[in-house]
């Protein structure tokens, strides 16, 4: 009967679990305050004592009002992923008037559907891991609900057939009870536990046999793009729209810096990591990368797991820092310090190199979350001539490829800003005229760059996020660099750094933006950099060398330092590592492709040996992220042994405790007790069961029938001895199953003794 009675609760809990998913999937408060709220009360409401209940004719009044409802704002928005939204807000509503309605067993299997339709709506809009987990814990809830149903089903079935089979001057006797037998709750738990393992198993089968890319063009309109760039960073700037710089503290990626015997190193001063190097401005405020033909770029086969130049006609050298990137999103740049010059990676891809920037992005192959980069950080002008010398002798001569980007970025949009340049420079004691000879020239820009970061570091120009007066000058059609220098002197990186370039622009020197991340954060006891999304950074390079670019940054030290300052909380070690897991979600669950499939097939072929070393070096690694997450240093390993030999233990001791537990109530018969009472007389009647597993491996197992004390008559003439302690241990259960009684502590030792002196008599363990 308490399977029969269980099923409503149990349904009801799958129909919120349901409810509750939808509305994260949506990223919907209201339908998670609003539709949770409601149906929260639904349950008191419907069946509280007086089950009060929608009438039929008001639900199908609402039902009519939310189907025109629905319909209508498929007219508005036709759009497939407004379609879907439209469909999961629909079934919320829908079942919210289900739970107030009666509820008979077909009403059940309604609510039943609703939630499986809602449950499979919220997997169209999203595949973060949260929902993940919400849909596990729905597969195995509803998988138990819906063998109960079977049972309630049933049960509803034979209870209206024998109502209507009664005739109505005899309707007062009770209503029908399912007769099952003793252990049929656990037979019906072995029975879900058995059904829940073959269905897991045939899941991973088909998933791993039929990948993500299978069946995709039949729902081609409702798949979501997938993430391809890390969060925080762009490759171009709009200042009109005011920019994207946010100080969210989510982890980014991590760096592992090694120098060229390969131990680890913390680089001096803040780490620029360059990612997009724009140098066309175009009225309005956008920067923008400057569109070269192919001739001017590199296309590179990385092949795995060896070091690729990217000079192919020259080999690898080992004189520079090897930067070891691991992304928590897949991204397509390739971030590094001024001038990479080999990359790896763990998969077949080719990448697009550009020298004259020296910057380095995915060409084809799948978004990578982890990849090494050697690079200079103060390159020579040799090295960069071995990185940049093969384009340049591929091109006309006619065409400078270091000073034409410059020449067309040139930034005239205001006569007031190359007034103000000229102005800086007349104070600074600086020409305003650009020399004619190449070495005055780079000087020049150079001397030029340093008065106009002096300038905008002088304390007149504040570092801000609040960029309210941003969009009053896209009102105002007003160019945003103009009204940042002259009017408002406010903004955040972005501002500063095309404020700079601007300047540089506007007397001609050669300048262009950079944006990136800047790191300040190296862990100490990881060995390691952790770069936040709000490490996002633009800045300057100005060309101060035949072919080498200085790096000028106009943003106020103060303020960098203060928003870009190690201040990592245990709250954001532990989002992190959420992050970590997420992705893999994403990466192993979510984005299992064809790709994913081969992987997954070569690793089972190279022998469960290797496979079974691998999965522990992850479990090494593992261990040590979580130790390097929350600075617990060499000790921490020792930690984490210690709390894991704890948990295990605490594991073996639950188990035991609930399997004594489990043959306490079915050997003393306390099925039909409840609550404080069944606790307390769990707690009481142990040695009674301790003495009949004695008795039993003695071979004087007490037969089911016979009750204890006189079963210890009978063995009063073979063994007096035995019977005599049987007598007393069972006198002593009685006062307690059904005297009610509670023994007193120092009584219920005394009965345990007697019980190990059974035990000692018969030479058999407790």
């Amino acid at each position: 009967m308490s399977l029969v009675r269980s099923f409503p609760i149990l349904a009801f809990l799958l129909v919120l679990l349901s409810i509750v998913s939808v509305s994260f999937a949506q990223e919907s408060v209201t339908i998670l305050l609003v539709g949770g709220t409601l149906a929260a009360m639904s349950w008191f409401v419907t069946e509280g004592p007086r089950g009060r209940s929608l009438p039929r004719w008001v639900g199908n009044i609402l039902m009519i009002a939310l189907s025109l409802h629905a319909f209508i704002e498929v007219l508005k928005f036709p759009e497939a992923d407004q379609l879907i939204g439209t469909m999961g807000r629909f079934g919320v509503w829908l079942t919210l008037i289900k739970l107030y309605d009666r509820k008979s067993a077909r009403d059940h299997a309604h609510l039943l559907m609703l939630s499986l339709l809602l449950m499979l709506t919220g997997c169209m809009q999203s595949a973060s891991l949260l929902y993940g987990i919400f849909v596990i814990v729905y597969i195995a809830l509803g998988l138990y609900v819906l063998l109960l149903f079977q049972f309630y089903a049933s049960y509803e079935r034979s209870r209206r057939e024998r109502t209507r089979a009664t005739p109505a001057q005899a309707r007062t006797s009770p209503s029908i009870k399912p007769i099952v037998g003793r252990h049929a709750p656990l037979h019906f738990r072995a029975l879900a536990v058995v059904v829940a393992l073959i269905g897991m198993a045939m899941s991973v089968f088909v998933f791993t046999l039929y990948p993500r890319t299978f069946g995709r063009g039949m729902l081609r309109e409702l798949d979501a793009p997938s993430l391809t760039q890390t969060g925080g960073y762009n490759d171009e700037i709009n200042l009109r729209d005011g920019g994207r710089i946010n100080e969210s503290r989510e982890l980014a990626f991590t760096i592992d810096t090694r120098d060229p015997l390969g131990r680890p190193v913390a680089l001096q001063g803040p780490v620029y990591l360059r990612g997009a190097v724009l140098e066309l401005y175009r009225r309005g405020g956008a920067w923008r990368t400057y569109p070269r033909p192919a001739s001017r770029m590199r296309f590179l086969d990385v092949v795995p797991p060896r070091m690729t130049s990217l000079n192919p006609e020259v080999p690898v050298a080992g004189d520079g820092i090897t930067m070891n990137f691991e992304f928590v999103r897949p991204t397509d740049t390739f971030f590094s310090v001024y001038a990479p010059y080999a990359i790896s990676t763990e998969d077949l891809i080719t990448i697009r190199y550009v020298p004259d920037t020296l910057t380095v992005n995915l060409e084809h192959g799948q978004p990578i979350r982890q990849y090494t980069i050697a690079a200079y950080d103060r390159p020579r002008e040799e090295q960069l001539e071995t990185l940049m010398e093969g384009a340049i002798m591929r091109v006309p001569r006619r065409w400078d490829p270091i000073r034409a980007p410059a020449r067309l970025a040139l930034y005239d949009d205001s006569p007031r800003v190359a007034e103000l340049a000229r102005d800086i420079l007349r104070d600074s004691n600086i020409p305003t005229q650009r020399p004619s000879g190449l070495a005055d020239r780079l000087q020049w820009n150079r001397d030029v760059a340093v008065a106009f970061q002096r300038f905008l570091r002088s304390g007149d120009y504040l570092y801000t996020l609040d960029l309210g007066n941003t969009q009053l000058a896209s009102r105002r059609r007003q160019d945003p660099v103009a009204r940042f220098l002259l009017e408002t002197k406010r903004g955040h990186c972005e501002y500063f750094a095309s404020a700079l370039a601007a300047l540089c622009h506007s007397v001609r020197a050669q300048a262009r933006v950079v944006t990136g991340y800047v790191v300040l954060d190296y862990d100490k006891v990881a060995e390691r950099y952790n770069v936040l999304e709000s490490n996002a950074h633009a800045w300057v390079e100005v060309r101060t060398s035949r072919l080498g670019w200085e790096r000028f940054d106009p943003t106020p030290q103060d303020a960098l330092f203060a928003m870009h300052a190690s201040d990592n909380s245990i709250a954001d070690r532990l989002r992190w590592m959420y992050q970590q897991f997420e992705e893999d979600w994403n990466n192993n669950v979510v984005e299992f492709d064809s790709d994913s499939q081969s992987k997954l097939a070569d690793s089972l072929d190279q022998g469960w040996a290797v496979t079974l070393e691998r999965r522990w070096q992850d479990v090494r690694q593992e261990m040590a992220r979580i130790n390097q997450a929350f600075a617990l240093g060499p000790t921490g390993y020792i930690w984490m042994g210690t709390i894991g030999f704890a948990l295990i233990l605490a594991i073996i001791v639950f188990v035991r405790l609930v399997r004594r537990i489990r043959t306490i109530r079915r050997r003393a018969h306390l099925e039909h007790l409840r609550g404080k009472q069944y606790r307390s007389m769990v707690r009481q009647v142990g040695f009674y069961v301790d003495m009949l597993n004695v008795l039993h491996r003695a071979r004087l197992t007490k037969p089911a029938w016979a009750p204890p004390q006189l079963y210890g008559e009978q063995l009063e003439a073979s063994n007096p001895q035995v019977a005599s302690w049987i007598d007393h241990i069972s006198r002593a259960f009685y006062r307690v199953r059904y005297g009610g009684e509670s023994l007193p502590a120092k009584e219920l030792d005394e009965v345990n003794a007697s019980v190990d002196a059974l035990a000692q008599h018969l030479k058999v363990k407790r």
